[in-house]
Order: structure tokens, then sequence, then C-alpha cells
């Protein structure tokens, strides 16, 4: 799975991220400019971990992790 940017200058896509697609990776990003783009994702075992994103650099650090169990 492979997130792209687009300059808002133009030019070609540029990857941002890109990992294999076990990994169900989603991101938000609020309307207010300025304001942090976080990322989810699957990690070992049952574990849902959050992280900022930043557009230009990628994954950032974890903000958040959670434990998810079945029913």
């Amino acid at each position: 799975m492979r997130l792209m940017r687009r300059p808002t200058q133009g030019g070609p896509p540029q990857r941002v991220l890109e990992e294999p697609f076990d990994n169900f990776l989603d991101f938000k990003c609020p309307a207010k400019p300025g304001a942090a783009c976080v990322l989810s994702g699957r990690g070992a075992g049952k574990q849902m971990l959050f992280s900022s994103l930043d557009p230009v650099r990628g994954q950032g650090d974890r903000i958040a992790k959670i434990e998810m169990k079945t029913v």
C-alpha cells in the first residue's frame, strides 16, 4: 500500500510512505490548516498503532497503541 502526495505547485507525485497491504493503513487529516494528521495501522498480533503523519516526511512518532480483543 502506497501513500502519495502531489506538490501544490505542480509536478510529479511523490511517495510519502509504503507498507505491506497486511498492515491496513489509514490516515485522517483535520480540515484546519497546520493541524496534525494521524496514521493508523496494524502492528504485531492484534495491535492497532497510531502515529503522527507528516505529508513530506511520512510516518512520525507513535501516539498510541491499542490491543484489540476478539469477541
